[in-house]
């Protein structure tokens, strides 16, 4: 049986069956009347449809915010191929042909109506044989939120507290004193001591 590997944003893998017969269309997005629902942002209400024309299984775009993105471009339809990364917003899926049976549960209780729920599949090792040299695109993660600004100022605080206990340490290397801003040197006496005496005639 046809399955899509599909991985989310924060790691974790959905696997589906795809339609048996033709003429069957089986929808994907976040809302809960798709047959395959997938929790992620980046995927719309309903984002793509799967159908099966004899042995060859085809995603359909249904005007979704992200689209359907291969090799970087975006599509309208596309036959699905094996090996082939599929990108939907931050979500990749994976067309596997022939997939070996597996144990499996209902993805809902509420999801569709009986007759035409999917099947989600449990696999040993979920997706370990198709992603595989696979790597995502390096912003298809989320982004880094940026520092605020009393994070940023206790980091220079804390810069400035290292630096000056540096010079405290080496002040005290050198002088014995902890005070840096003393004087290193202590003060001359007057001129007249240190003057040489007069030699006698």
């Amino acid at each position: 049986m046809a399955q899509i590997f599909v991985t989310l944003p924060d790691g974790s893998t959905q696997t589906y069956e795809l339609p048996s017969e033709e003429g069957d269309i089986a929808m994907l997005g976040r809302q809960a009347g798709c047959r395959y629902v997938v929790d992620a942002d980046s995927v719309s209400l309903v984002h793509c449809a799967f159908t099966r024309a004899g042995n060859n299984y085809y995603m359909t775009d249904q005007h979704s915010s992200n689209g359907i993105l291969v090799n970087g471009e975006r599509v309208e339809r596309t036959a699905l191929m094996p090996e082939v990364p599929y990108q939907l917003g931050e979500v990749f899926l994976f067309f596997v042909p022939d997939a070996p049976q597996a144990r499996s549960v209902h993805s809902g209780p509420a999801a569709v109506p009986h007759a035409g729920r999917a099947r989600r599949i449990i696999s040993p090792s979920p997706g370990a044989p198709f992603l595989a040299g696979v790597q995502a695109p390096a912003n298809s993660g989320k982004r880094d939120k940026p520092l605020s600004f009393p994070v940023k100022l206790l980091l220079l605080l804390a810069v400035a507290a290292a630096f000056c206990a540096g010079l405290a340490l080496r002040h005290h290397q050198e002088t014995g004193g902890w005070n840096p801003l003393e004087a290193k040197h202590a003060p001359h006496s007057s001129h007249a001591g240190n003057a040489k005496a007069p030699a006698r005639r």
